[in-house]
């Protein structure tokens, strides 16, 4: 994924992503142009980053069974006192 520089009303999955990547954000338009320019250039890295991406957002899911989870044990551990 390339994205930026404004990234803030999704900061938490961009930076998960970007993490997994160890690259993606951009500052300007010519920044998104020549990183785009060097991934159809190179077809392999631009899939094995696409696999990074996709395990960063993955990280990012589940997030209805954590609190589930969270509130099932607060309300089981309020019920036994």
């Amino acid at each position: 994924m390339l994205a930026g520089p404004h990234t803030y009303n999704s900061a938490t999955a961009y930076e998960a992503i970007f993490n997994a990547q160890g690259t993606g954000r951009v500052n300007s338009s010519a920044d998104i142009v020549g990183a785009a320019d060097q991934l159809l250039a190179d077809p392999a890295r631009a899939a094995q980053l696409g696999d990074l991406a996709a395990q960063g957002a993955a990280s990012l899911g589940g997030a209805v069974d954590k609190t589930f989870q969270a509130v099932s044990a607060l309300l089981t551990s309020h019920a036994a006192t």
